[in-house]
């Protein structure tokens, strides 16, 4: 998958900083998942440099593949932070346009500790959401013209359910919507180059699932 070294090489620093000194009273974990990103018919802006062309209207996007990780800590039973990196394209559909978009989130999280025994005091079961600001990478393939790439902050917001099997092991399905506004200038690669930007909004569902470990 494209970006996925990037995204290994981000998610592997988060994991040094989260595991190094961190408060013993905190519950770390690791997620790791994959699953189904279906991101939504969103509006496109184009402008050139030549004769003032202007374009406006809307564009489909493919489906795809999407894998990412999560790294963070509890502090107490309900509330916690997490960074979440994560990778998703946004192809333009029936063209030969590709987007792969990265994903660096900063998650505010809450939830709800349920099936509470002596030896899982933070619940076997545990429904919660998350919010917080993110930053998107997003890279641009298209035949006859250069590449691109932009950098934007946008959102991500979620909902899950984790079961844990043991105090340090379970599964979890979580579904999340991003949204981020991106803004990539492009060059044509023939005779007498036009140059232009294209923005997008691309809003996003992601149906993830995956592992979990806490320590």
């Amino acid at each position: 998958m494209k970006g996925m070294p990037r995204m290994i090489g981000i998610l592997g620093a988060a994991c040094i900083l989260v595991m190094g000194p961190v408060d013993v009273s905190a519950e770390v974990f690791i997620d790791i998942y994959a699953g189904h990103a279906k991101t939504d018919t969103g509006k496109a802006d184009i402008t050139g440099n030549v004769g003032g062309i202007a374009a406006s209207g809307d564009v489909a996007y493919d489906s795809s593949f999407t894998v990412g990780g999560r790294v963070g800590g509890w502090i107490g039973k309900y509330f916690g932070v997490g960074l979440d990196v994560f990778h998703f394209d946004s192809d333009l559909k029936n063209t030969s346009i590709e987007q792969g978009n990265l994903g660096i989130a900063f998650d505010l999280m809450a939830r709800l500790p349920l099936l509470a025994n002596e030896g899982m005091p933070h619940g076997r079961l545990q429904p919660y959401v998350t919010v917080g600001p993110a930053i998107f990478v997003s890279d641009q393939k298209s035949p006859g013209f250069t590449d691109g790439q932009s950098a934007s902050v946008g959102f991500k917001g979620g909902a899950g359910l984790k079961f844990l099997f043991t105090k340090h092991f379970g599964l979890f399905g979580e579904y999340r919507y991003t949204y981020f506004k991106s803004t990539q200038d492009f060059e044509t690669t023939g005779f007498a180059p036009t140059t232009g930007e294209i923005t997008q909004r691309i809003g996003t569902h992601h149906f993830v699932g995956g592992v979990a470990i806490h320590f």
